[in-house]
């Protein structure tokens, strides 16, 4: 279990990086798409089917109990396509290993990307399906709206996010995930364009270097870093488990939102739920 976060080091887990976007990065051209060859979309398919119903199945439990432990409910693994996997290729180990496999998807896959059960030394924590190409995860469930975009660093955090959202029925939101931190530096053209249709997009990093780097490719895109409490770096995940995070995302939101009338009303919801000092400056 993850270690509490005492309710007097709480205060600031809201002291994150709140700002307005610079101008737009160069959009650098587009490389091959080995993804968009019919084998390949056959063969990710087939594997998604199979890794989902691994995942339900008795021999799935140890990926089912890492996912709980995250925090994630089972509905929210149907959503995002999650499955399980026991011959992900280890190329550091030169071994097949087990791992939750997470697709990249949209109209077509993109990107099978596994997160192994375990990491031993010298092994890998994540790779991905040869032929992969990560343009934005979560796609496939988001465009019905625009108006606001969460485009946050890691794929189990935006799915933790996108839990505690509709939980919370605040539903007026799309979360999508740029993936690991490099990629925060070289967003994919076609996630800058897809960003381009927000009322308001908010870039959720860990490091600020690495959200400022994102929002420099979203022209008017706020951000804000993973906050440290007690010398501890608490992303969406974690903040799941905590209970804060449907309640960091309101008070981010009323932030960005200037709106004097829905700040004063987000500041006494959150007052009411026990996290009145918690809230950022507003």
């Amino acid at each position: 279990p993850r270690a509490p976060v005492h309710a007097a080091s709480r205060s600031a887990m809201f002291h994150s990086m709140f700002s307005a976007g610079p101008p737009r990065a160069p959009v650098h051209a587009a490389r091959p798409q080995a993804w968009k060859s019919a084998a390949w979309q056959s063969e990710a398919r087939r594997e998604m089917e199979q890794a989902a119903a691994l995942l339900v199945s008795p021999a799935g439990d140890p990926a089912a109990e890492y996912l709980l432990r995250r925090g994630l409910r089972p509905e929210t693994w149907e959503a995002w396509g999650l499955g399980y996997t026991l011959a992900a290729w280890d190329n550091r180990l030169k071994a097949a290993r087990p791992a939750i496999l997470i697709p990249w998807q949209y109209r077509e896959v993109t990107a099978l990307k596994y997160r192994f059960l375990t990491v031993p030394a010298g092994g890998l924590r994540y790779t991905s399906k040869a032929g992969s190409e990560h343009i934005a995860f979560g796609l496939n469930l988001a465009g019905g709206h625009y108006a606001t975009l969460w485009l946050v660093e890691g794929e189990l955090n935006a799915v933790s996010l996108w839990q505690a959202l509709r939980e919370a029925h605040m539903v007026n939101f799309d979360v999508l995930s740029f993936g690991g931190e490099s990629k925060a530096t070289r967003l994919d053209p076609a996630l800058q364009r897809w960003a381009g249709r927000y009322q308001q997009v908010i870039v959720w990093a860990d490091e600020p270097a690495k959200a400022a780097a994102a929002m420099a490719a979203i022209p008017g895109a706020f951000g804000l870093r993973s906050p440290v409490v007690d010398g501890r770096k608490l992303d969406a995940n974690e903040l799941l488990l905590l209970g804060g995070l449907a309640d960091f995302a309101r008070a981010a939101w009323a932030r960005f939102d200037q709106d004097p009338a829905h700040v004063a009303r987000i500041r006494a919801e959150l007052e009411g739920a026990g996290w009145g000092g918690l809230a950022p400056s507003l």
